[in-house]
């Protein structure tokens, strides 16, 4: 069975031992095109390797000459056993390599490895609660977008049982949570308060002032540009607000991801959330998803989010007058 711990340790045994000798972790790292600490965070299970990382640790255990020569060896230069123990290494380690964390493969919101940070913006104005001089303080009054929060956070901790899954606002992380897979509730200003605006590469941004309490949708096309807002009835209530769901890799750390749930109000939030948590439609969801972007590393969704009084009905993604944009 394929898990993290079950590759990390047979890749440091093939390092200690598969040539009768250890080979140094600079030798592999420098051979592999990678840092030293990258070598270890894969054999310490901390991380998996990317599955073309797994190829070159194939390669370079199919023949000694890899150490002598201190590099990979090409097809040409391989002899017909070293093509074989190649062969065979690579489908043992493959076999021992988990899921890659893109959803793709299983639950959208399973991590195969590393630890996942919940960022959740912050509410304006703070409520009287949110004071610490309050007798009533509680810190989560502070937090914007609760009730997505709430949602996802519960299903994150039942679906990773095992994994170190927690939430802050972006002015609470650490330099550690950054190297982590994150999660974004709210604003995508969020993401690039929290990443130093890494993430500026994005076809769709938010603007504000358009609406009150809220901030539009922009895309960015070939054409030029087109916002998104709310539907709102005749006595102002909104009844359609727009959700937005991405997931790329991380800027930061290329093994972790990144994915953002936001909308213009909260509900476009929590439908952002819902379609992938709610039990009913999340598997339908999860399937369009995988026929629609297939292996792509980075995409997104903007999406219809309906409100029925304080009802929020999960968006289904195969629903195509749903869809509003979609990229790559």
């Amino acid at each position: 069975m394929s898990s993290p711990t079950a590759l990390s340790e047979r890749l440091r045994l093939l390092r200690a031992e598969h040539f009768g000798r250890p080979v140094l972790q600079k030798t592999l790292s420098s051979a592999l095109g990678v840092k030293p600490p990258t070598i270890s965070s894969w054999e310490n299970g901390v991380a998996v390797p990317p599955a073309e990382r797994i190829e070159d640790i194939a390669r370079f255990f199919a023949s000694p000459r890899s150490v002598a020569g201190g590099r990979l060896l090409d097809d040409a230069e391989l002899a017909a056993d070293e093509r074989r123990a190649r062969e065979e290494l690579l489908a043992e380690l493959t076999a021992l390599r988990p899921a890659d964390p893109s959803g793709f493969e299983g639950d959208f919101w399973h991590y195969a490895n590393g630890r996942v940070r919940v960022i959740c913006g912050e509410r304006e104005p703070l409520p009287r609660e949110a004071e610490a001089e309050s007798r009533n303080f509680m810190a989560l009054a502070s937090y914007a977008d609760l009730d997505s929060l709430v949602e996802l956070f519960g299903h994150l901790r039942a679906t990773n049982p095992q994994t170190d899954v927690r939430f802050a606002r972006p002015d609470l992380l650490r330099d550690d949570d950054m190297q982590d897979h994150l999660v974004v509730l709210g604003n995508i200003a969020i993401v690039q308060t929290a990443l130093e605006k890494s993430l500026l590469t994005l076809p769709v941004s938010q603007i504000a002032g358009v609406v009150e309490d809220g901030e539009v949708f922009e895309v960015r096309a070939e054409g030029g540009t087109e916002r998104f807002g709310p539907t709102y009835a005749e006595d102002g209530t909104v009844v359609e607000d727009v959700g937005f769901l991405a997931r790329m890799p991380s800027p930061i750390n290329p093994d972790r991801t990144v994915t953002i749930c936001s909308g213009v109000y909260t509900r476009g939030v929590y439908g952002a959330v819902r379609c992938l948590t709610d039990q009913a439609s999340a598997q339908a969801n999860h399937a369009y998803l995988r026929t629609r972007f297939g292996n792509a590393a980075t995409f997104g969704v903007l999406m219809r989010v309906h409100v029925v009084q304080k009802l929020v009905p999960t968006p289904r993604l195969d629903n195509a007058p749903g869809r509003l944009f979609e990229f790559p």
